[in-house]
């Protein structure tokens, strides 16, 4: 008895101990954010809830901790779920795929869909991944109850051919609903639970004509971000339409699911009305016609600018890909000053890296030689683009490059380090020739100032090659020509 009574004592002395309950759930929660699923986020939760008696206590009489419903819950945890979260909003997640044997059995999803719907009023997030005919009609009557604090809701198929264009998603009351997430199933999008979206997302589809997306977007003039994966138009009105506004739309990402993707991009765009800050991003992995759409791409965001203001820009930032995702990430582009321009070109390589700064090169009436900044990351691609006679020439026909990042290739390249591009040459000679080297002059002085302008070199690296990238630092320290 002593010995226990000692042992809490020195339990409640822990710093952690002492937190106050709320700053102690806030740990807790920020802990959570990084699981996606909800099946890891309730394995974390019953972690954390064995260390003590103090946590145990605290998780349990923290309902917004039991927010999350997950269809791989069974028949007791659900229950349990649903008890501690008192009358808290819920985000509700369900995966039913067909050759997915890890899935809940019929009976469990079943079971959970019953229990779920009587919180219909709770609900404040919907995601559904379908797919397992059994349960489909279940799901019909469930998109048919009345969620009057729903916010958001996703709802993907494996394949495009669910149809409900015979559901009145939640009778029409949904007030607070502001993001949809579409994937393969078919509604009628004219419906109440369509408009007035802050967020639209439509993944896989094939829409009889583009004026059932434009008219979507007419009923939603608050909107912010659209995102089009993969999808097509079976038919292209003759006549005139007249463009829908989105004066709020900051984010527009477009990927159409045909091989020559220039001409349905240039149709779509030409009735989007967006503000200028308004950033585009384009999947070129479906598109034979690449260089067209880069073109169709930079003509709109150009055009929303005027004259004066792209005179004005005066800093550049392109990153090829991102290391932190695999395959590499997008190649970004930001053009900044009195306004800004951005972008991203995803599933690209090399060349058509290559053709994006072509276009930046060329575009009129911007006057990249008198950019004050320009930041170049050349990603997990450094040692193709180096290599690359088309894309440092391109890179000369710019202003001097200022700040260079070096990153380690990721992932299925890992095999290839930076610091292995610079393996038996002079690694200031690639740099040079890549980013400092002048545009075509016979001015010494003016080649000298050029050389001088890179102002700051950075190399991000993993921990298990960071001893030979050493290397690779200690000879760029000791070079004149960069300042940090």
């Amino acid at each position: 008895m002593e010995r226990s009574t000692n042992t809490a004592r020195r339990s409640d002395v822990v710093p952690i101990h002492q937190l106050p309950f709320e700053l102690l759930l806030y740990v807790f929660q920020q802990s959570f954010r990084s699981y996606r699923t909800n099946k890891q986020y309730y394995r974390e939760i019953f972690r954390l809830s064995r260390v003590c008696k103090h946590w145990n206590l605290v998780i349990q009489a923290s309902p917004q901790l039991w927010s999350k419903v997950t269809g791989y819950a069974t028949v007791a945890a659900l229950s349990n779920i649903l008890e501690l979260g008192s009358s808290y909003p819920i985000e509700v997640e369900c995966t039913v795929r067909r050759y997915n044997r890890s899935q809940p059995s019929r009976q469990q999803v079943l079971h959970f869909f019953k229990t779920v719907g009587y919180t219909a009023n709770r609900w404040r997030s919907l995601a559904l991944e379908l797919g397992w005919s059994p349960v489909i009609d279940v799901i019909r009557s469930i998109l048919q109850l009345e969620a009057p604090d729903l916010q958001i809701l996703i709802l993907k198929d494996e394949e495009p051919r669910l149809d409900f264009s015979q559901v009145e998603l939640f009778r029409g009351t949904s007030p607070k609903l502001k993001s949809v997430t579409v994937g393969g199933v078919y509604f009628r999008w004219s419906q109440p639970a369509f408009k007035g979206l802050e967020t639209l997302c439509l993944e896989r589809l094939k829409l009889d004509s583009i004026e059932i997306l434009l008219d979507m977007l007419r009923d939603c003039p608050q909107l912010r971000s659209l995102d089009v994966k993969r999808c097509d138009f079976l038919a292209y009105p003759s006549r005139e339409i007249p463009q829908v506004s989105l004066p709020y739309l900051a984010d527009l990402s477009l990927d159409f699911s045909v091989n020559f993707m220039g001409p349905t991009l240039n149709r779509v765009l030409q009735h989007i009305q967006a503000p200028p800050h308004c950033a585009l991003h384009i999947d070129l992995a479906h598109a034979r016609d690449r260089m067209e759409v880069i073109k169709v791409s930079f003509k709109w965001l150009l055009e929303r600018h005027s004259k004066a203001t792209l005179e004005t820009l005066e800093h550049l930032e392109l990153r090829f890909g991102h290391c932190v995702s695999e395959p590499p990430g997008p190649f970004d582009f930001t053009l900044s000053g009195s306004s800004s321009i951005k972008g991203s070109f995803r599933f690209g390589g090399p060349r058509d890296y290559c053709q994006v700064v072509t276009c930046i090169a060329e575009a009129r009436p911007l006057s990249l030689t008198r950019l004050s900044f320009i930041s170049l990351n050349l990603g997990p691609f450094i040692h193709e683009l180096l290599c690359n006679d088309g894309f440092t020439d391109q890179l000369r026909r710019l202003s001097p490059i200022t700040h260079l990042e070096l990153e380690q290739e990721f992932g299925y390249i890992e095999t290839n380090p930076v610091f292995r591009i610079f393996r038996g040459m002079d690694p200031i000679k690639a740099l040079v020739q890549a980013a400092i080297e002048p545009p075509l002059s016979s001015n010494t002085i003016a080649v000298e100032t050029h050389w001088r302008t890179l102002e700051r070199v950075a190399i991000y690296t993993k921990d298990s090659w960071f001893g030979e990238t050493e290397i690779l630092v200690e000879a760029l320290r000791e070079e004149h020509r960069i300042a940090q």
